[in-house]
């Protein structure tokens, strides 16, 4: 089975300290001090409060984020959401995290169940799991890679989104390129 620990450094690797891009969606709800920051190691406060709340305290950690609270919000709303712990292929289970860190993990999982045959509702389960270890590995990173690139094509056609088009390329091309196991 996939290991969550093993794409961590990949992840953190692409993702700078903290940030007030006011470009960025998450800076629609900004931390509530007034100092207009939201995202911090690619972590935004609106997913960060889920975890730990939103009061002074929150407030406090989120600025000092040490990695055990990252991995807080990282496994359980990221990983465990695509259900990482149960796909056997690690390059799967790897792309699927990085897409739903990237870009939420309901299209990452919307995806994956059209492409397995699943029923498609956004929420990786059982039956989804069952399917997508049952497919050719191989296969299913090809499809995925295809629909991964697709989704961030369209994406950056808009020009709302247009300025992280390198950014997100050049963080998939590392990906598909040079991280997955081969």
């Amino acid at each position: 089975m996939a290991d969550y620990k093993r794409i961590v450094p990949f992840i953190k690797k692409w993702e700078g300290g903290i940030s007030k891009d006011t470009r960025d969606q998450c800076s629609k709800d900004p931390l509530p001090d007034g100092s207009g920051y939201h995202t911090n190691k690619g972590i935004c406060w609106m997913t960060f409060k889920v975890v730990f709340g939103g009061g002074p305290d929150a407030v406090k950690k989120f600025y000092t984020m040490n990695d055990e609270d990252w991995g807080k919000v990282y496994k359980p709303l990221f990983w465990d959401k695509v259900c990482g712990d149960s796909i056997k292929s690690q390059n799967v289970a790897d792309i699927l995290v990085n897409w739903a860190w990237g870009s939420g993990v309901s299209i990452p999982s919307k995806t994956i169940q059209q492409i397995v045959g699943a029923k498609v509702d956004g929420v990786i389960g059982k039956s989804t799991v069952e399917l997508i270890n049952k497919m050719d590995e191989k296969l299913l990173v090809t499809k995925l890679k295809e629909r991964n690139i697709a989704f961030y094509e369209t994406l950056t056609a808009n020009p709302k989104y247009s300025m992280y088009r390198k950014g997100w390329f050049n963080r998939l091309n590392d990906l598909y390129d040079k991280y997955l196991l081969k």
